[in-house]
């Protein structure tokens, strides 16, 4: 039984393909899957379907570099791997979005992000300049600190419905200077009970709608222990 599938680099510099079909692929059940720069480099590779790559089985997930350089890219979904969140111990994913300069919607909804604290930093989404769209809703954020997420400020709407902050104490600076976000659909739905620094956190979202800033103080009056709110709303 194949327990471990290697796609690293498989397709690294494939400048030429536009379209991958893994549904053929008997691949189940996987332990470990690398895809690591699988795809670095195939600028004109613009959709992308890896829901069958996705098992409940996995315990380790190398998604390191995996759409390096996919230009072509306009939205990319990988909630299909949140089946895997029971059994996952390993997720890499420094750096899998760099160069994905047309990618207007992402989904990352579901996934348990406590094992990873690196996948939220700028070397992951540090090239997203036309994102719009973030679906991060049913998500895991890790213990902690979710500081410093990375600046977007051509994100419009952020889906946080459902998202798991029951053990995150530290948000300072997560939407700094998102200065054209207009919408976080969710934001109600923060736990807040370990909440203690909101620094910064939505400094310079001038855009951002009047309504979720009503919805945030809800989840804030139920948590009661910000101590910190420095700056959080200055811009707005």
């Amino acid at each position: 039984t194949l327990k471990e599938l290697d796609l690293s680099s498989a397709f690294y510099g494939c400048t030429a393909l536009t379209s991958l079909d893994f549904s053929s692929f008997n691949i189940c059940p996987l332990e470990k899957l690398s895809l690591k720069s699988a795809f670095n480099g195939c600028s004109a590779l613009s959709s992308l379907d890896l829901s069958y790559l996705a098992q409940s089985t996995l315990k380790e997930l190398d998604l390191n570099s995996a759409f390096n350089g996919c230009s072509s890219f306009t939205s990319l979904d990988l909630s299909s791997f949140a089946v895997a969140n029971d059994s996952l111990t390993r997720l890499d994913m420094r750096g899998a979005f760099n160069g994905c300069k047309k990618l207007v919607s992402l989904d990352l909804s579901g996934i348990d992000f406590t094992i990873n604290s690196d996948i939220f930093n700028n070397t992951s989404f540090s090239s997203l300049s036309s994102l719009k769209t973030l679906d991060l809703s049913h998500t895991t954020w890790w213990y902690g600190n979710i500081t410093y997420i990375w600046t977007m400020n051509t994100v419009e709407t952020v889906y946080l419905t459902g998202i798991d902050t029951t053990q995150v104490n530290n948000m300072a600076d997560v939407f700094n200077n998102w200065s054209n976000l207009r919408e976080i659909i969710g934001i109600g739905d923060l736990d807040t009970a370990k909440l203690t620094n909101l620094g910064e956190t939505f400094k310079g979202c001038s855009s951002l709608e009047d309504k979720y800033f009503a919805e945030l103080a809800q989840a804030l009056a139920k948590g009661n222990s910000v101590s910190n709110l420095s700056y959080a709303f200055s811009g707005c």
